[in-house]
């Protein structure tokens, strides 16, 4: 991955629209107790080795310098279709939850760009991961 990001960050202008680096480069948790809950849900390779494309051209761009002219291995994914509002939506409101100890998603601890956090709810569903405290116990 490291090299896949060098070769990126130098080839920039070849690009028409954003492309987000792996993760694990600018994915930050408010809690650090968390930690443990949010890596353990994001597969390795998502985190440490997924580019991000809001268009697909680019996305085709990049496999054909980093996989096949380079032979990395890195793993893509196109900006899902969806908002993060959308995926907020789709959960219970927090406060119909409360009554039951739990207060907060596992996303409300993350901090990302809007387009990783999306392609995060839509391949973890960590928007619907309750998290509680010590009263649920």
């Amino acid at each position: 991955s490291y090299k896949a990001v060098i070769w990126y960050r130098n080839n920039k202008n070849l690009f028409r629209k954003c492309v987000y680096e792996p993760m694990i480069l600018s994915l930050n948790i408010e809690n650090q107790n968390m930690a443990n809950y949010v890596e353990f849900i994001i597969p390795k390779r998502d985190l440490t080795a997924m580019f991000i494309f809001e268009d697909t051209d680019d996305m085709k761009l990049f496999i054909n310098e980093c996989h096949t002219k380079q032979n990395l291995v890195v793993h893509v994914s196109a900006i899902p279709q969806l908002t993060l509002q959308d995926f907020k939506t789709q959960a219970q409101p927090i406060e119909k939850l409360k009554c039951y100890g739990i207060t907060n998603y596992l996303l409300d601890v993350v901090n990302d760009s809007d387009p990783v956090l999306c392609y995060l709810c839509e391949t973890t569903k960590m928007h619907l991961i309750p998290i509680a405290d010590e009263s649920a116990l």
